[in-house]
Order: C-alpha cells, then structure tokens, then sequence
C-alpha cells in the first residue's frame, strides 16, 4: 500500500550464474544481472514524494483542503499537496542497469594460477519531471479571484554510467613441512565515465502535454555535461602459517589515480598483520575449558581520492585543474558568451591517508560462547578542506590537503549457543561498539556555519567533525525587566516567554560565531553514535522456530529544530508540545511562547536532544509440519510464519520522531510491517 497516491514503482530482475569447467586446467564463471526500473510519483514543488512529506508534516490541520463546492484551497502559499497528487503532472524516473561479473582461472604449474576479472556495471536513467500549472480561487465562496500557482513545463534529463574494472592476477602457493606459503601479485585498471544531458521547455498550450517540443522555444535550456576517471593499482600479498599457529600477511598497494596532477597521482599503500593461536600451543592442551584463542594484530595505510568533505564546491574529478563555467554577459546591448573559472586551482593535491592499527582476540569458551574484541585507533590526514583565502581574489577557495580526524574506540561480540533436554535449542548473540571522533588539527580553517534551516555545524578542532553548535539557553525569560538586565539577544524583539541565550564570553552582547573566536556559540552534542549495538535471538523446538532482532545506538545527538518548532506564521501545523507554550498565566512552560518571530528558534541546547533508541527491528515465528504428514503428498518442506519489522521503539524523543532519520522532517517515513508467509518445497 502507497502512501502517496499515483506513486508507483515496478521493477523486474533477472540474473544468471554459472561456472564452466572449459578444460583441466581452465575454469570459468559468470555473474550476470539485469534490472529495468520504473518509478512514479505526483508533482511536487521541491523534489516529488520529498516535497509532499515536507508539506505534510508542516501545513496546520485547520487549513482547508477542499471547500464544500469541490474548489481547492491554497495551502501556504503555494500548491496543495493532495491536489498534485489527484490534478498536478507527473514525475517519472526510469532505470536500468546491468551488471557483470567474468572470471577465468587457468593453472600453468601446480599451485601457480593466473587470474583475469572483468566487472562492468553499465547504468542508463531516464528522467521525466512534468509540472502543471493549477487555478485557485482565494475568496471562497464568490470564487471570482484567481490565482494561478506554478506553470506548464517538462523537463527530461537523461544520464548514462559505465563502470568497468579489469584484473589481473598470479597466485603461487606451497606448503613446505610445517610452513605454508602463499603469494598474489596483480594489476587492475578501474574506469569510470558519465554522460549527462537535459532539456527544459516551458509555456506548454495546457498541462495535459508531456513532450519538449509542445513547449515555447523561447526560454528552452538545453545542457550536457560528461566525465571521465580512472583508477590504476598495482598490488601484491604474502600469506604465511608456521603449523597453522603462527599467521603473518603483508600487502602493498601502489595505486594511481586521475583526480590528481601528474606528479601527485601515485601513492603507496602497505598493510601488516599477524596472528597467533594459542591453543595450537602445547601448555594450553591441558586448559579445557577454552577451546579456541586467538590474538590478532594488523596495522595499515589506505589511501582515498574519492571527495566527500561538504566543502567541495568544484568538479570533483578535476579538482586540480582550470574548470570554465561558460555564461553570458550583456554587453554593447546584447549578450556575448563568456568562459571563467571560479575556483582557484590547487595541482598540490594529493591523497587523503588513513592509517589504522588493530589488536583483537578470539576466543570460545566451554564450546558454547564465542567471545570477539577489537581496540582501534584510525587516523586520516591530509583531508580536503577549504581554507580560507582574502576575498579580494575574486574566487573560491581551492581545496587543499589539511585536515587531521581520528576514530578510536572497540567492538565486542558475543555469541551464545546452548540446549535444553533433547529438542529446545536456542542462542543469544549480542554486538556492542564504541568511537570516539575528533577533529585532531584543520589548519586553522575551523569553521561554524549556517545551513537554511538556521542549524550551525561545526569543523573544529577538538570535538567531533560536523558537531551540533548554537547558543547555550539558561532557560525562560519570565519578565520584561529581565529582558532588560540580560545581554542582549541576537535577535530583535525578544520579551517575556523567549529563550534566555547565555553570554559566553561576557562581552555584554549574545552573537553569532563559535566562542573560542569571539562568538557565544558552543559545541552542543555530535550527531555520530558513540555507542552501538544490537541483540539476535533464536530457538527451536518440536518444528516451531523463533528469530529476534534488535537494535540501537547510545549516546548520539538529534538536532530537533525542524522537527519540533512552532510555525511562523497561521498556516503551519502545530504539535502537542505547542500546548505547553509559555504565556503570562503559564510561566512554568516547558516550551518558549509562540511568535511570529525566529528569537526562539535560533541554534540552540533547547533543540538538541538525546538520539538514543533501541528498536525492535525484527521478530519472526514459525512451524514447519512434520515430514511424516507431507511424504503422503510429495511435499519435502512446508512451514508457516508471522513476522514483523520497526516493531517497538524505545526512545526519549517525541513519538512523530524517528531516531533513525535525519535531522529533517522530509523523508520517507519507516512503516510497521506484517507478514504472513507459507513456504513449501516439492
């Protein structure tokens, strides 16, 4: 069942394995998928089913949707989200893609084999965003206003993806007494291009129309772009066992990437590790109660050109390089084509390093519990950021290499097995990890910024990358004369019910930045979870089966702004806490008073909230029938069962709140799911 209307998607998957012995000493295998995708959804202002949640979530339930003579009523401003889903155009995405999986193995000596891989994913999308324009009427019942909201165009957009990735390998392996012997040494070539292009028209005769050439040719837009990368590796490994006690593996990569200036491109990537069984030892022989353990080591050094930093405002694959954007400028009374850059270059770039060192250990006790434990510390330097450069140079910052974070923490698992008489058996297993993030050094390019729904985040050094910032609250004006003995607010027309900002460096004003700089914000909370885990639980017994799931993160931050705020203005929705709202017969609220104004929804610790939760996320029961019953009908296996996923959740948050989802109202929601299912095997 849809929660939207007019939203659809179907898809049909077809794959096929197999593996060929070809000759002796020649195998050969293939993995080949297809899948042709099409999907549908109503009109939507701001992006399609997006905008409808969006709008949703936020429109007072008081505003009319349709009136008593069927004419729709205007919702904020802009279009009503029922109506694009029943009148509004359509919004169509078409995908396919076909992915292949080829390898050969031919064995020239015994032990020495050569390897050939071959992956190529091959991508088309085909979008369609068609947009009607509607009439309302704004003075019902007369009906004699009309507004016209929106417009009849279509935009079709198409983009087609090729990956292909070749290998090469050549494995020799020997075993020589109690030493055992393993090498690879290989070369892969990874390619990547990308092909874009759209077209735009608007002033179509009516909004029933869905192709480009219906629509005026004035104003049409046309525009393609492509891009190309490639990633070549050269890598090679080394495996050694001492009588299957003592493990060592080395690697070394040295990889070669297109992102960056022909002197930067290379980089070398080793790794180590090492691991020892200690029950293989003699002195452990006599130690019955743990029958395996084992301690393992591993340091290594990765390499990333891959650019993710929020920063980036430049063509990812060519950061290096004079980009053009090509315009026009007005000049001697017509428009003349024009080409600038607007990043500054940086052809120093290179890679982003990560080192990670590892100890863990492996053990199972009494047969029944297996135990595993890792501690890690990973640092990444060289980040990409953007510092800072004088504004008279008239262009963006180029990104350089910078930035410092590490991630230290540990993962435990646990595992329990057991049995109970002849037939009930049963396990437990549980996982919990710990990390801490932290910004180790930036350069000083640390910054505090602003995004539009007026939430500050942070790159500083010290506290976790992407950290919550905004004002320290210290509670409730009750007063005018309060007001007046305070600092003064960031905001204008602040007054009894506001949010009391506290002035942090005590320079008698309460304004914008991060207070290490003369500002009075501070850090307030990390949307990274520093603890997760989760919790499997199975059993069977006489044909009944039982599987449990759940899981959940522990002390992580929830910025709350978007979810939680008053509306501005009389079309918003209002929530239950909005009833606790600070008035003068109320002062005890735990919610400020409600204004037109932002004074109470500025960045702050009012906002943001514990994220911890545990959900259930899955819970299944099962009966497979005795085969006695099913030999006399030619069945071999039939089994019934119920389940259920995002069953319960257990959080501190407001219940129209998921945990798990983003800092935004604008999503699409996780749904409660019931599942009846028969399973039968001929």
């Amino acid at each position: 069942m849809a929660l939207l209307k007019i939203m659809d998607y179907n898809r049909i998957t077809v794959r096929l394995n197999t593996d060929i012995k070809l000759t002796d000493k020649l195998n050969f295998s293939a993995d080949i998928s297809t899948r042709l995708g099409d999907r549908q959804e109503p009109q939507g202002q701001e992006g399609s089913a997006w905008y409808q949640f969006g709008q949703g979530a936020i429109i007072n339930p008081l505003t009319v949707n349709k009136y008593s003579d069927g004419t729709w009523g205007l919702v904020r401003g802009g279009q009503n989200p029922i109506r694009l889903q029943d009148e509004g155009g359509l919004y169509v995405y078409k995908s396919n893609l076909f992915t292949g999986n080829f390898r050969a193995n031919y064995e020239l000596l015994k032990g020495l084999t050569l390897t050939g891989l071959a992956a190529v994913n091959y991508r088309s999308d085909y979008n369609s965003s068609h947009n009607r324009a509607l009439d309302y009427f704004t003075d019902f019942p007369d009906n004699s206003n009309v507004l016209t909201v929106g417009q009849n165009n279509i935009t079709k957009a198409y983009q087609g993806y090729w990956f292909r990735n070749f290998q090469g390998l050549i494995e020799y392996q020997k075993n020589v007494g109690l030493h055992a012997f393993k090498l690879m040494g290989g070369a892969s070539r990874l390619t990547e291009t990308t092909d874009d292009l759209s077209g735009y028209r608007t002033n179509l005769p009516n909004g029933e129309i869905e192709q480009i050439n219906a629509g005026a040719a004035d104003g049409q837009q046309a525009r393609g772009t492509a891009s190309a990368y490639n990633l070549v590796s050269f890598f090679g490994r080394l495996n050694y066992a001492y009588h299957d006690k003592y493990l060592l593996e080395a690697n070394i990569r040295r990889d070669g990437s297109s992102r960056f200036a022909e002197n930067q491109k290379w980089g070398w990537f080793p790794s180590f590790s090492a691991g020892w069984r200690v029950t293989g030892e003699e002195f452990m022989q006599d130690v019955t109660f743990i029958n395996n353990l084992k301690l393992r080591g591993s340091w290594g050094k990765l390499g990333n050109d891959v650019f993710v930093s929020p920063n980036l405002n430049l063509s990812t694959n060519y950061p290096y390089q004079s980009t053009y954007q090509y315009n026009s400028y007005p000049f001697g009374g017509s428009l003349n084509p024009t080409a600038g850059i607007t990043v500054y270059p940086n052809s120093g770039l290179t890679w982003e390093t990560t080192r990670m060192t590892d100890v863990g250990v492996d053990i199972t006790v009494l047969k029944n519990l297996d135990v595993t434990f890792d501690y890690y510390k990973k640092n990444t330097t060289d980040i990409l950021l953007n510092l800072r450069i004088p504004d008279i140079v008239g262009l963006d910052a180029a990104v350089q290499n910078a930035g410092e974070v590490q991630n230290t923490g540990w993962e435990l698992a646990l595992n329990y097995h057991g049995q109970i008489g002849k037939e009930f058996r049963y396990n437990i297993g549980a996982n919990l990890s710990d990390v801490k993030n932290k910004v180790i050094d930036l350069r000083g390019a640390d910054r505090v910024s602003r995004d539009n729904n007026n939430i500050y985040t942070g790159n500083v050094t010290g506290v976790p990358i992407g950290a919550f910032y905004g004002y320290r609250v210290e509670g409730i004006y009750q007063s005018q004369d309060q007001v007046a003995g305070h600092a003064p607010q960031p905001v204008s027309g602040t007054g009894p019910g506001d949010l009391i900002y506290a002035d942090v460096n005590n320079d008698k004003v309460v304004k914008e930045g991060d207070a290490t700089v003369g500002g009075d914000m501070v850090y307030l909370g990390s949307n990274i979870p520093r603890y997760t885990y989760g919790i499997n639980l199975g059993a069977n017994y006489k044909g009944f089966d039982f599987t449990g799931f759940l899981q959940g993160v522990g002390k992580v931050d929830i910025q709350t702004l978007v979810l939680e705020r008053a509306p501005t203005s009389s079309d918003g929705n209002f929530k239950a806490i909005h009833a606790n709202s600070w008035t003068p017969q109320n002062t005890s609220a735990a919610f400020p008073r409600l204004v037109t104004g932002v004074q109470n929804y500025q960045s702050s610790s009012y906002w943001v909230k514990s994220g911890a939760y545990l959900r259930l996320k899955s819970l299944q029961l099962g009966y497979t029938l005795p085969k006695t019953l099913l030999e006399q009908v030619g069945i071999s296996r039939c089994r019934f069962y119920v389940s259920g996923q995002n069953l319960l959740t257990f959080s501190s948050l407001a219940s129209d709140i998921d945990p798990e989802a983003p800092n935004d109202s604008r999503y699409y929601p996780q749904v409660r799911t019931y599942t009846f299912g028969l399973n039968v095997e001929f």
